[in-house]
């Protein structure tokens, strides 16, 4: 191996980003309360992607469940003040009396649909607040929903400050690539240009490469929607 080789082979692994930047591409009971039909301070604005619903949870009338029956409603999250307020009449969550003078005024949440945890006492604000960041983590992905999934479901993201977190973390996505040795080629593309490597493109060691900078790095697999590898380098 030349000795341009070589220094190609240290450049590149053992100081992978060479100043380059990168850039993204392409539990108590939940108790109701008199003020319980407006909990969204500091909720923006009602948003589904298209006509695909994002998250939705089976609310479910606590009192109810504990006397032996089932009695919810499925709700879209984000869900405004009406939307909640409906859903309590239906499923009879309520700190006023019924007609016998049973007051069911608890509920909590038995299922969901959602690409992050929801826990079955969290609040409905918290579950809007977490929808919207999770909304936000698409959008800074350019819409890549799969990406986005991967990264919630790698860093585990229940609170609203690990959705903080993986909002402040920059990403770069590394498209058709099914191994780190593909990441270190698509890398290497970028930073030296064709008529740079000439040649020596045939002699460089990729998986060798890709091997360094997964050790020095985080690179998070997944597939998108059209069933292709991609690869998330996360930038911290």
């Amino acid at each position: 191996m030349s000795f341009i080789t070589i220094f190609l082979y240290f450049t590149i692994a053992f100081n992978p980003y060479m100043g380059y930047n990168v850039y993204v591409k392409g539990k108590g009971k939940a108790k109701l309360k008199e003020n319980v039909l407006n909990p969204f301070t500091g909720y923006k604005n009602k948003k589904k992607r298209g006509s695909k619903i994002m998250c939705r949870i089976y609310l479910t009338n606590l009192g109810k469940y504990n006397e032996g029956m089932l009695i919810g409603k499925w709700l879209d999250i984000p869900a405004d003040e009406d939307e909640l307020k409906e859903a309590f009449e239906e499923i009879g969550v309520s700190s006023k009396p019924d007609e016998d003078g049973n007051v069911y005024d608890e509920y909590f949440i038995t299922d969901y649909e959602s690409d992050f945890h929801i826990d079955e006492y969290d609040a409905i604000s918290s579950i809007n607040e977490k929808e919207e960041l999770y909304e936000e983590l698409i959008d800074k992905l350019n819409g890549d929903e799969e990406a986005a999934k991967a990264i919630v479901k790698y860093y585990g993201c229940i609170n609203k400050s690990d959705f903080d977190y993986v909002l402040n973390i920059e990403y770069r996505i590394y498209e058709d690539v099914n191994d780190m040795s593909d990441v270190a080629w698509e890398y290497t593309r970028e930073v030296y240009s064709t008529d740079d490597l000439g040649p020596l493109a045939d002699y460089i060691d990729y998986e060798a490469i890709g091997y360094d900078m997964d050790l020095e790095g985080t690179y998070i697999f997944y597939d998108d929607n059209q069933n292709k590898s991609n690869c998330i380098e996360v930038v911290e």
